[in-house]
């Protein structure tokens, strides 16, 4: 935990919480609990640091590999992209029940993730080398809105496959582009160009 101007405020093992080395994301809900993407074994977890004590939020074996995690705390809900398991899980945090997952293949290695001012879904698909906005209702997921390319552009060679995606004040997203494996990517600044769904 550490400060904006950089000092570090608490460190806490994760064993002492019981998790588990690696973890994939970490998101903070208002009351300062964690909600912790343990990406090997794979799993999410609902953590108060406080008291030192986390609690599944699904279970065990119901995703694989890494967790991206985006929170509407108004809603009381948290999306999941589900890396391996090429699936979006959309959760309640007061039940812990999952409200609706997308059939496996639907998105294909879902990486960074996030809740748009609209209520819409914005997920990096990092096979399809593209960000997707997706409809979220109260059942759960609906129809795929928009689908922004990310291979073009001045990228170095071989950088195709966004990983993780940060949003700017004025609607545009700061995204890493990476190599095969994850690895070496470049920042790029994404607009709104956005090309036909499937077809581009």
């Amino acid at each position: 935990h550490i400060a904006h101007d950089g000092a570090l405020l608490q460190r806490v093992a994760l064993a002492d919480l019981g998790l588990a080395n690696p973890l994939s994301h970490v998101r903070v809900l208002a009351d300062g609990r964690l909600i912790v993407g343990q990406a090997a074994p794979s799993g999410l977890f609902l953590c108060d640091v406080g008291a030192m004590r986390c609690e599944r939020l699904i279970p065990a074996g119901e995703t694989a590999h890494a967790l991206m995690l985006a929170i509407d705390q108004r809603a009381g809900r948290v999306a999941v992209s589900d890396n391996a398991g090429h699936r979006l899980l959309l959760i309640d945090l007061a039940s812990h029940r999952i409200i609706d997952a997308t059939e496996p293949r639907r998105v294909l290695h879902p990486n960074g993730i996030a809740f748009l001012s609209d209520g819409t879904l914005l997920v990096s698909e990092t096979d399809r080398r593209a960000l997707a906005r997706f409809e979220v209702g109260p059942d759960g997921f609906g129809k795929p809105l928009a689908e922004y390319r990310v291979n073009q552009g001045p990228l170095r060679p071989g950088r195709h496959y966004p990983m993780e995606f940060a949003g700017t004040a004025n609607g545009k997203w700061w995204v890493l582009v990476a190599e095969e494996g994850m690895q070496n990517a470049d920042l790029m600044i994404q607009g709104h160009r956005c090309c036909r769904l499937r077809g581009c």
